[in-house]
C-alpha cells in the first residue's frame, strides 16, 4: 500500500512516497503552491496509488498549534473534499531543518538544497509515520 506525505509550504508543496510495502520514504517532487496545487495533488495520488496521505502538521516547538497549524488544516480540509483517500496528520516540527542538514552531509549543493529540500522533508513526514505505524503493529502483536 503506497502512502502519500506532503510538507505544505506557502509557495512549494513537499511530495514524498512510500514503497509498495509501506516501509520506506522517498522524496517524490516539489510543486509550487499555486491555483494548480489541488489538481497537481490529485494527479500525484491517482499516479503512485497512494490509498493514504500523510500530511505534516506544524506545531510549536513547545507543541502548541499555532497560525500555521490552522493553514495546514484548512488545506487539509480542503484536500479532503477532493479525494477519496484518507488524510492523517504527523508532527513536522524541525523537518525541512533535518532534511537540509542531511542533505547537506550528503554533499548536495546549496541549489539543490533549495530546489529539492522541501520533497525531502515531507519524505522525513512520511517515515516518521511509516516508523510509527510499523511499531504500533508491533505492539498489538506482541500483546
Amino acid at each position: 500500500m503506497r502512502v502519500l506525505g506532503i510538507d505544505w509550504g506557502e509557495a512549494r508543496v513537499g511530495l514524498a512516497v512510500s514503497d509498495e510495502t509501506g516501509t520506506i520514504a522517498s522524496p517524490y517532487r516539489v510543486v509550487p503552491n499555486d491555483d494548480e496545487l489541488f489538481p497537481t495533488l490529485i494527479r500525484a495520488v491517482a499516479e503512485v496509488g497512494a490509498m493514504e496521505i500523510i500530511i505534516g502538521y506544524p506545531l510549536t516547538l513547545t507543541g502548541q498549534e499555532g497560525p500555521a497549524a490552522d493553514i495546514v488544516h484548512e488545506f487539509a480540509v480542503q484536500l479532503q473534499q477532493r479525494v477519496a483517500v484518507p488524510l492523517k496528520f504527523v508532527d513536522e516540527r524541525l523537518t525541512t531543518k533535518a532534511a537540509e542538514q542531511a542533505m547537506r552531509e550528503a554533499g548536495a549543493s546549496a541549489k539543490k538544497i533549495k530546489k529539492t529540500a522541501d520533497a525531502a522533508a515531507a519524505a522525513v513526514i512520511l517515515q516518521t509515520y511509516l516508523d510509527l505505524r510499523k511499531r504500533e503493529k508491533k505492539q498489538a502483536e506482541d500483546s
